[in-house]
């Protein structure tokens, strides 16, 4: 098979999606047999291992356009990935796996920002990228590494917000994937106090909000307890539905 001429196809395929080209009632469901055909063709087991890089990649940003097409005129449907009898998060699990199955320290900044990128083109916060990530990363025993990395990220575009006022929701979101680095890393008291209340790019109020849900999202109840009470402690103003959720789990505190 000649998997360089269908690399080029696939290209093309996403670069016209982008542009609309798709977005007709005559591809109204053309379009999920072109992409299950790709996807099949892209993880093919059968292909030579100095490809397996590039079909990865190419697997990567087809499951970016994919995820954009749920909020944006790309596709005709209302379902994106039950269209194509697949899950986005299986399917982004299934793309980590292929990179860390010849991991390199190098693609840790990239697939942290591939991360926001999600976010960014959902236009909200998605918990399940940054999670799986990090989990893989942990195995590896480099969580350090990547908070290190994240922190760096973070001071660089910091300035510059702070110069510009520009780059909020990209901070935003980072901000959001420190926390659950931090959590995982077991580092997450200085983690909230630099980058919640000291160093943060929105009120305490909505910092506190985004944080407890974040937390409510982990079956760890100490999670969110310790950001309940670490956020009185702030004076933060708790809305009714947060001091429900503390009150219920009270019992146990």
């Amino acid at each position: 098979m000649d998997y360089i001429k269908y690399f080029s196809e696939i290209n093309k395929f996403i670069m016209d999606s982008k542009n609309g080209y798709y977005y007709k009632a005559e591809y109204k469901l053309k379009w999920r047999t072109i992409v299950i055909k790709y996807i099949n063709l892209l993880t093919d087991k059968n292909m030579d291992s100095d490809l397996y890089n590039q079909a990865t990649d190419l697997l990567y940003r087809l499951f970016n356009l994919l995820f954009e097409a749920t909020n944006g005129r790309i596709f005709i449907s209302n379902n994106i990935f039950k269209d194509i009898n697949n899950d986005e998060v299986n399917l982004y699990n299934l793309i980590l796996n292929r990179y860390f199955r010849n991991y390199e320290d190098v693609m840790t900044e990239r697939l942290l920002l591939n991360c926001v990128d999600i976010c960014l083109i959902s236009k909200r916060f998605v918990l399940w990228p940054i999670y799986l990530f990090c989990e893989k990363i942990k195995d590896l025993g480099k969580l350090d590494s990547l908070c290190d990395i994240a922190k760096s990220i973070y001071k660089k575009y910091y300035k510059e917000f702070k110069k510009n006022n520009t780059n909020q929701l990209f901070l935003e979101y980072l901000m959001y994937d420190i926390v659950i680095i931090g959590y995982l890393n077991d580092n997450l008291k200085k983690i909230i106090d630099y980058y919640y209340y000291s160093n943060s790019v929105i009120d305490k109020e909505e910092a506190f909000e985004s944080l407890a849900y974040i937390a409510l999202s982990f079956e760890n109840k100490q999670f969110f307890m310790y950001v309940y009470v670490d956020g009185n402690s702030r004076r933060v103003n708790i809305n009714d539905e947060i001091k429900k959720e503390y009150d219920s789990i009270g019992i146990n505190k």
